[in-house]
């Protein structure tokens, strides 16, 4: 693990647990036992009561940024297959869902989704991010934010 951060967005029930890429490949694990792992880790402690879902990201994903570990856990992690549940472990009541919905209100309710590809458990990552941070040489970047507010962005 590199990072580990609870987003405020999620009412800090969720965790991101950021993976060191090099680190994970000497491992020569996969995405169900790593995933397993952490979950067993941390939903057997009294401190990872009120984490219900984890989700592990590569690092290519910034785990302090709400907007990156989104749009890992929507092209990333496919729903069921990269999941996985645990009900055997102490809840969270004061998750709505917990005590409002059709499960044990103390037991379970918890997950970890892996948000990273098979790829990168093996070789590492086989592509190139397109976006503006990475995708672009830095003149082009400087002159763009030079220009920013002149083109009518805040």
């Amino acid at each position: 693990m590199k990072e580990v951060f609870t987003p405020f967005e999620t009412q800090v029930i969720w965790a991101v647990v950021q993976i060191d890429g090099a680190k994970l490949r000497a491992l020569k694990t996969n995405a169900k036992d790593l995933c397993t792992k952490i979950g067993d880790l941390v939903f057997s402690q009294k401190c990872g009561m009120i984490i219900q879902r984890v989700l592990v990201v590569g690092d290519d994903i910034d785990p302090y940024n709400f907007k990156d570990v989104m749009w890992a856990y929507c092209t990333r992690c496919r729903p069921n297959m990269d999941e996985w549940f645990f009900e055997d472990v102490l809840g969270f009541p004061l998750v709505p869902y917990m005590h409002m919905g059709p499960g044990n209100p103390v037991r379970g309710g918890k997950s970890v989704s892996n948000c990273m590809l098979p790829i990168e458990y093996t070789k590492g990552p086989n592509w190139e991010t397109a976006d503006f941070q990475h995708a672009y040489p830095e003149e082009i970047k400087e002159k763009v934010l030079a220009n920013w507010k002149a083109m009518g962005f805040d």
